[in-house]
């Protein structure tokens, strides 16, 4: 038997301005989002090493991909934290710390890029090359958490 949930009204995420609420019963079936989130992580995980390839050795290309992976990651996460039942926080920050919590992976690199972007920090090569390889690693591991749930 396939769960389907209706999606929570949440206060803040949107408001109708005219009209009826187009979002009002919509519904996820939890198979159908688990196999959308290992398609992402996966596509993610390409959009990564060719970025990186694409960059050709240039720092300031690889920081910004790996910014645009942060951003892109707490969705995904969201997601999962839906799946797996647990708390779902509205901070992308709070987001990274609860699924890396959750699904138990260290997610403290992708923390780290997503503060490259406050802070439009210039790292050295070595930096830019390890937090490059952790956070494939990250989301590679991320992708198989996926791959093993049992919705």
């Amino acid at each position: 038997m396939v769960e389907t949930r209706v999606a929570p009204k949440l206060a803040g995420v949107h408001e109708t301005i005219l009209g009826e609420d187009p979002f009002v019963g919509i519904r996820f079936d939890k198979p159908h989002v688990r196999l959308q989130c290992e398609r992402e992580f996966k596509a993610m995980l390409v959009r990564l090493r060719q970025g990186y390839i694409a960059a050709g050795g240039t720092r300031d290309m690889v920081r910004d991909l790996l910014i645009a992976t942060a951003k892109n990651l707490a969705p995904l996460l969201r997601a999962l934290l839906w799946l797996v039942d647990a708390e779902r926080p509205k901070t992308m920050e709070a987001t990274l710390r609860q699924a890396g919590a959750e699904f138990k992976v260290d997610l403290t690199a992708v923390l780290a890029a997503h503060d490259w972007r406050r802070r439009k920090l210039h790292l050295t090569d070595a930096e830019m090359e390890a937090g490059f390889v952790t956070i494939v690693n990250d989301v590679d591991r991320l992708t198989s958490t996926v791959d093993g749930l049992k919705v």
